[in-house]
């Protein structure tokens, strides 16, 4: 993750509380931002012919740097109405820059590999079986060719090398993804329960709201009850509806306060960011992560 995200989950804009995976234990002192977070290698990209290239990261950081400025200042400072709608906040040109960031971050994080690999197996599950059942001649030739033309244009601009990706601009519409988010309604989340909201190594949740999975391949984006959730801050996070979710539209960003009553709500997305992270949770403070302790002891 990079420091310019983490930051905004310390209390000294330095430090953080980390809550280790799979051991479940806190550190007890604030860690280093620059310690966290970080695997070797990882987030080394190449293009089709072998060549290093840094777009993504380049690219995530000047948005990511960009977002306190859209959205912060546009929340009004006196809240008097929790859990009630409190309008537009962003435009629809800074509510798709703001998508394209959940979906960076997303294709940054270990899900993102795992989803590549898994898809990249079943096409080589498809050819495998095509190339053993379909009868010989120039029709079975016809549709290999075709199964491999399909798979490398789903591909072309995605490479797994093991954990690494690389990724190119149109890769982000990959299958349709960025069109899908890009309409759906857009919240951001003014968290006053409470309880901070807590960031991982793998910050962004596919979420189904009515079978309770989590992940891309188990949360098919074109089911309406799909959603899609990436804290901001310790008080603040993207939630990406369909229409038919919440009855909105698809123009730009709402503003929507959560309160006492939502306590539950933050607790189990605090405990998705553990249950989908590969190494640590990270938080602006320790009990946030105490309470996630709790809840998997629960």
């Amino acid at each position: 993750m990079p420091r310019a995200y983490l930051k905004r989950f310390t209390p000294d804009r330095e430090h953080a509380y980390v809550l280790l995976k799979p051991s479940n234990e806190i550190i007890g002192k604030p860690i280093n931002i620059r310690n966290l977070c970080v695997e070797k290698g990882f987030y080394s990209s190449y293009d089709r012919y072998g060549a290093n290239e840094v777009w993504a990261e380049t690219t995530l950081a000047s948005l990511e740097d960009r977002i306190p400025n859209w959205i912060l200042p546009q929340i009004p400072p006196n809240l008097l109405f929790p859990c009630q709608n409190m309008g537009r906040i962003l435009d629809t040109k800074q509510k798709i820059a703001l998508v394209d960031t959940v979906l960076l971050q997303f294709w940054r994080g270990r899900s993102a590999r795992n989803f590549f690999a898994t898809v990249d197996e079943l096409y080589d599950e498809i050819l495998e079986e095509a190339e053993e059942s379909l009868t010989g001649g120039s029709e079975r030739g016809a549709t290999i060719a075709l199964l491999k033309k399909h798979k490398d244009t789903r591909r072309r601009n995605v490479t797994v090398r093991g954990p690494i990706v690389a990724l190119k601009e149109d890769a982000l519409n990959y299958d349709g993804i960025r069109c899908n988010l890009q309409n759906r309604t857009c919240y951001i989340l003014i968290n006053m329960t409470g309880i901070d909201f807590v960031t991982s190594d793998d910050p962004v949740i596919f979420y189904n709201l009515r079978t309770n999975r989590h992940g891309l391949m188990k949360c098919p984006l074109a089911d309406p009850d799909s959603a899609v959730f990436y804290p901001l801050d310790a008080k603040h996070m993207v939630a990406l509806y369909t229409q038919e979710s919440c009855l909105g539209d698809s123009f730009s960003a709402l503003a929507m306060i959560l309160d006492h009553t939502d306590v539950r709500f933050v607790r189990e997305f605090n405990l998705l960011q553990y249950n989908q992270c590969t190494h640590c949770v990270v938080a602006q403070r320790k009990e946030s992560l105490e309470a996630i302790r709790r809840e998997l002891k629960a």
